[in-house]
């Protein structure tokens, strides 16, 4: 299924009730990388217009100290913990994550990142299903707060989640848990869908 085929299914559900969708994903704007994901914020916008959906983000940066010593990784110090993007609130926790090694634990780590966030939210937002955008981290972390909380999940491939992340040993096995524990999965192209579905070879 794709992100419009998946909107039109939304919209038939809309007619019979509301739905309160948590998005979790990386791929997502903020104040300080305004373009980031910018086609995430543009689906999700959309589906924000069907009538009856309400919607929270929570959008991880990765955790660096106030210290400018690297500039690539500084700007993710100045990001707000929570802040309006367009008209959505958006919360950015923060998660560990070692540049080039160790990459293998950014599930985990991004999973305990969240959750504080997500039980938050919960408080005042009771949440009927997750959506996740990209496999790893996001999709495999998404799947365990499912898990703990008993909420459906939409997960949303990307591309580089399937065709390359998936290429090494044990983050495939949290991609593949990711799809497996997925109430539905979403595609943006039926080449990745043929993959992920015929059989699941990652």
């Amino acid at each position: 299924m794709n992100i419009w085929t998946f909107m039109n299914h939304a919209s038939g559900i809309k007619r019979q009730c509301n739905m309160k969708i948590l998005v979790i994903t990386n791929l997502f704007p903020n104040s300080i990388e305004p373009t980031r994901g910018i086609f995430n914020l543009q689906q999700i916008k959309e589906m924000a217009n069907i009538p009856d959906i309400e919607i929270r983000i929570i959008a991880p940066v990765p955790w660096f100290p106030c210290l400018r010593i690297n500039n690539k990784w500084h700007k993710f110090s100045l990001v707000p913990k929570r802040e309006i993007i367009g008209k959505f609130e958006v919360y950015h926790p923060r998660y560990v994550v070692i540049p080039k090694i160790l990459r293998s634990l950014d599930g985990i780590s991004y999973f305990l990142g969240v959750i504080g966030a997500v039980k938050t939210i919960r408080k005042n937002f009771s949440f009927d299903s997750i959506l996740a955008t990209w496999a790893y981290p996001d999709g495999f972390a998404a799947s365990l707060v499912a898990k703990l909380l008993k909420k459906p999940l939409i997960l949303k491939t990307h591309g580089s989640d399937i065709n390359t992340t998936a290429e090494y040993g044990f983050r495939r096995k949290m991609i593949i848990f990711a799809l497996k524990e997925s109430e539905m999965v979403i595609t943006v192209t039926e080449d990745l869908k043929r993959k992920i579905i015929n059989p699941i070879k990652l």
